[in-house]
């Protein structure tokens, strides 16, 4: 609180006045013993005692009147702190530059056309306010993007290092979350320069505040998602003492932004790879067409394609690379925000894919094998020209190695599976492979729900019975999946026996393609690291059904094949500083694994053992470059050979938001913007009457009205207090009489 005539407060010494009079006027009277009076003694004491009570509060009544009355005569006030200078104080200043990446784009202001940034055309503004500082001022710089970088631990005189800062301050490819950033910037702009910047004690840490005006300014390009995270955290109740605060607009607001919001490769038929790309457009400032190319390993390939302005979804194609993992990005060319209009994405692409066929129940006439039927269907499908190469291994030999490629690994009533062969399939599967796993009478229930981590679902119990009482149909659950899409009829399929599975074991992602007319799954996918994992819970034999004998048999297997012997798969992408989690198979615990950046920075983790999942597991939480990320381990071992990270593209909608909305948020705190970029910014500090009346609160008035009240509350109690109080009548028996005689008139 401010006095504006401080020196009415000497008035508060008439307070001792009628403290005065009320001692003066108590009743000086000597006491005498009268033996006649002396019962009466008691109940004076107790009348005296509430008497002294009832004159204290009206005593205090009249002094707080009187202290009401001089403080209003001295016109006291509330006063923040706001955009005006006091010519006699130094300057605090705190500059927080944002520097997210949409501040990277170049909108076509007036000062610099498309040949200066947002961040350029801030970072200039900044170094301007330095040039207007004084010896005795001092300055702190903050990096704002989704987390605060302080650049300056606390103010500091030194502002050639400062404008040091400002000049070599790096745009980064975060998004946007000022909350953050303006609870750093108030806090840091209550701290003052130790002398000795560099050598500083703790004494001078904590030594006492200098008086300063303080003020934060922020430079940002007013983009609406960074302001949401304000707008709903009400950011003014995380601040203990807020600073006054301006901030500069230094954005068009009517710029326009087109970028890729993902790509993936959708096939490869014919030879080539196709990749659909999702582009999205912020058209408030009607974008022309723009070109859109696909880069394989540094190299554009395939033709470029025309977005048009409408475009939401476009494909590019181009020749199918050779074998192993290639790097892509998929790039738009003319836009303002260069940063988000390229996408990356990693490819694996496969070699000549191969069938693997592991025989779980063999014999030495052939057509007994539990795989006979299935070869048979391959050799046809072969015959045709439409087949992979097949290969036909024991499980001990798949325990000595693993399948090759990316092609597809069976196993046909395999009953047990040692743990170099379950790794060999994790591995397989982690590279790109794809599984099919069939059912027998060989099939080990327990050792499969126990070891084998890559089923889709979990196995209940055979069901049916080799007499073929009772005959099961298929049902068809997904028709779109490309096993089952089309004109493939199984309605005269048949099973007489199979083993039930768990529908609500479906692993997360998976999908059940087909059940049976009881309602178990009959044909469930899943995928497992770069692989899919497809299990028919009946067999291929013709002991349990009569698939093998209908006309559906080798169109089925040819899809499955088909679905399974793909030669590519999409990599994953996270979003950039989101952490990563690469999984192996157990036995790679402890076992390195080097991560290199596009920047070409590596870094060694050893893989820990997880031990919900049984799997060794690495985090990588270093994605601070867009691009490709290149991972290697022991070849033994398997993880995904790479993933890429983009950057969030919740950035790259630069929709500004509302000064009104903000301005709500804020409150009363004294908050400013400046909506353009002329030289009203170079003089920030000047302010006009009406910001110093809107800071200023006058509090005579209510102090007035105040003693009103205490007024009429005296006047009140000095009247009930001291008024005279009547003696009651004595009661006589002429009373009586009369009463008597009203009476007696009435009954007679």
């Amino acid at each position: 609180m401010i006095f504006g005539a401080p020196w009415m407060l000497w008035g508060l010494a008439g307070l001792a006045l009628p403290i005065v009079i009320h001692l003066l006027d108590r009743s000086r009277s000597s006491p005498q013993d009268w033996p006649c009076l002396r019962f009466l003694k008691i109940a004076h004491e107790h009348s005296a005692q509430r008497t002294r009570i009832k004159h204290l509060l009206v005593l205090l009544a009249r002094c707080l009147l009187l202290a009401l009355i001089i403080l209003a005569m001295a016109q006291p006030y509330l006063q923040r702190e706001s955009f005006a200078q006091s010519s006699d104080l130094p300057t605090t200043l705190v500059i927080v530059l944002d520097n997210s990446f949409s501040m990277a784009c170049r909108d076509g202001a007036e000062d610099g056309g498309k040949d200066q940034t947002r961040f350029e055309r801030a970072k200039r503004i900044a170094l301007e306010q330095i040039e207007n500082l004084a010896l005795n001022d001092e300055v702190a710089l903050v990096l704002a993007s989704d987390q605060p970088v302080m650049l300056t631990e606390k103010p500091t005189r030194d502002l050639e290092k400062v404008r040091e800062l400002i000049e070599n301050a790096p745009l980064s490819n975060r998004p946007t979350n000022l909350s953050a950033s303006l609870v750093a910037a108030f806090a840091v702009g209550q701290l003052d320069a130790a002398e000795g910047d560099e050598n500083e004690t703790e004494d001078k840490v904590l030594q006492k505040r200098r008086r300063a005006w303080r003020h934060v300014l922020l430079l940002t390009d007013m983009q609406r998602g960074g302001w949401e995270p304000v707008i709903r955290s009400n950011v003014m109740q995380q601040v203990t003492d807020p600073l006054p605060l301006t901030v500069v607009a230094v954005g068009h607001p009517r710029t326009a932004n087109r970028f890729v919001r993902r790509a993936e490769v959708r096939g490869d038929a014919g030879g080539t790879l196709d990749v659909e790309v999702e582009v999205a457009i912020d058209r408030r400032g009607g974008e022309p067409p723009a070109t859109a190319t696909l880069w394989i390993d540094g190299d554009p390939a395939g033709s470029p394609e025309t977005v048009p302005a409408s475009a939401r979804k476009i494909r590019l194609i181009a020749p199918l690379p050779s074998p192993g993992v290639h790097h892509c990005m998929v790039r738009l060319e003319g836009d303002a925000l260069p940063l988000d209009n390229t996408f990356y994405f990693p490819v694996n692409i496969g070699g000549a894919g191969r069938v693997t066929v592991v025989d779980g129940d063999p014999s030495h006439v052939d057509r007994l094998s539990a795989s006979f039927f299935l070869r048979a269907a391959l050799a046809t499908i072969a015959g045709r020209g439409g087949g992979m190469p097949i290969e036909r291994i024991t499980p001990e030999q798949l325990s000595e190695t693993g399948p090759a490629g990316d092609g597809c690994l069976v196993l046909v009533n395999v009953g047990q599976l040692d743990g170099a062969a379950l790794a060999n399939v994790e591995n397989y599967l982690r590279t790109g492979g794809n599984v099919f796993v069939t059912l027998g009478d060989q099939v080990d229930i327990e050792h499969y729900n126990r070891d084998w981590k890559f089923l889709p679902l979990q196995l209940d119990g055979p069901l049916g019975g080799h007499e073929h009482s009772r005959a099961y149909g298929v049902l068809i659950e997904t028709p779109t999946h490309p096993i089952i899409a089309g004109d493939l009829d199984l309605t005269a399929t048949r099973f007489f026996q199979f083993i039930g599975a768990n529908p609500l074991t479906l692993r997360s992602g998976g999908i059940t393609i087909a059940t049976f007319s009881n309602g178990s799954p009959a044909l469930a996918e899943a995928s497992f690291g770069a692989g899919k994992v497809l299990l028919m819970t009946g067999s291929l034999d013709a002991n349990w059904s009569n698939l093998p004998y209908r006309r559906a048999f080798v169109p089925l297997i040819d899809r499955i094949v088909g679905h399974f012997t793909r030669r590519q798969s999409t990599l994953r992408s996270v979003k950039v500083h989101e952490p990563v989690r690469l999984a192996g198979p157990r036995t790679m615990r402890d076992q390195p694994v080097t991560i290199t950046a596009p920047d070409k920075r590596t870094q060694t983790l050893n893989a820990k053992l997880d031990p919900a999942t049984e799997q060794a597991v690495v985090q990588y939480r270093d994605t601070h470059a867009v691009g490709v990320y290149t991972v290697q381990t022991n070849s033994d071992y398997a993880m995904d050979p790479s993933f890429a990270v983009n950057v969030d593209t919740r950035e790259s909608i630069l929709t500004t938001v509302d000064p009104e909305k903000l301005k709500k948020a804020f409150g009363d705190h004294p908050v400013r913007f400046v909506q353009t970029q002329a030289d009203e910014v170079t003089h920030w500090e000047a302010t006009t009457d009406d910001d110093l009346g809107r800071d200023r609160t006058e509090l005579w008035s209510w102090l007035l009205l105040a003693a009103l009240a205490v007024f009429a509350l005296e006047t009140l109690l000095a009247n009930f207090f001291t008024r005279r109080q009547e003696a009651p009548a004595v009661a006589t028996t002429q009373y009586v009489g009369r009463t008597e005689k009203t009476m007696a008139r009435r009954a007679g």
